[in-house]
């Protein structure tokens, strides 16, 4: 997948310092991550950390959860329709949980939202969203990454801007 990758701090740097961005979102990528339901153990890939305020920015219909909550808990994660099948059938996934594994470390993941499938044209598909939150348990080489700086580049961002906002614009402003 084609990345346009941003630091961590980018979003939170352009909403506080150019009043023209309304909101941002990041994305952390992996290639694949490990899940176990029950006896099943799969790997499924095109999944991110997101940030909760995801649905400020993509409008992609939610078919199951509610909007404000899907992504505010650390330990949460919104599954894309065909994933939610994949895994559950036809039962609702609705609170179940997965647990999901990285880098040896476990976690367990409560399901609190069904997004319908992102179309394949688009720039940054997901099967999967877990809260941003967890990152702010997680360790690298001896730093907490959640916090903002401009060391980790591991991030995709977007932002939304105000009405009548040209990006050329803000792009001067910001050189």
């Amino acid at each position: 997948m084609p990345m346009a990758q941003t630091y961590n701090s980018s979003g939170p740097t352009l909403k506080q310092k150019f009043p023209e961005v309304l909101d941002y979102v990041r994305f952390f990528y992996f290639k694949k991550m490990t899940f176990k339901v029950g006896d099943m153990i799969l790997e499924q890939s095109l999944g991110s950390l997101a940030d909760p305020s995801y649905f400020n920015i993509f409008n992609y219909p939610l078919l199951k959860g509610e909007k404000k909550s899907t992504l505010i808990e650390p330990y949460t994660i919104l599954l894309s329709e065909s994933f939610a099948k994949k895994i559950f059938g036809e039962q609702n996934p609705m609170q179940k949980t997965i647990t999901a594994y990285r880098d040896g470390v476990e976690a367990l993941l409560p399901v609190t939202g069904v997004i319908k499938d992102v179309p394949e044209n688009a720039h940054y598909r997901n099967t999967f969203l877990i809260s941003y939150e967890i990152e702010k348990t997680w360790i690298y080489y001896g730093q907490e990454i959640h916090k903002l700086n401009w060391n980790f580049e591991n991030y995709c961002t977007y932002i939304k801007l105000a009405n009548n906002t040209s990006p050329a614009l803000l792009r001067q402003k910001n050189t």
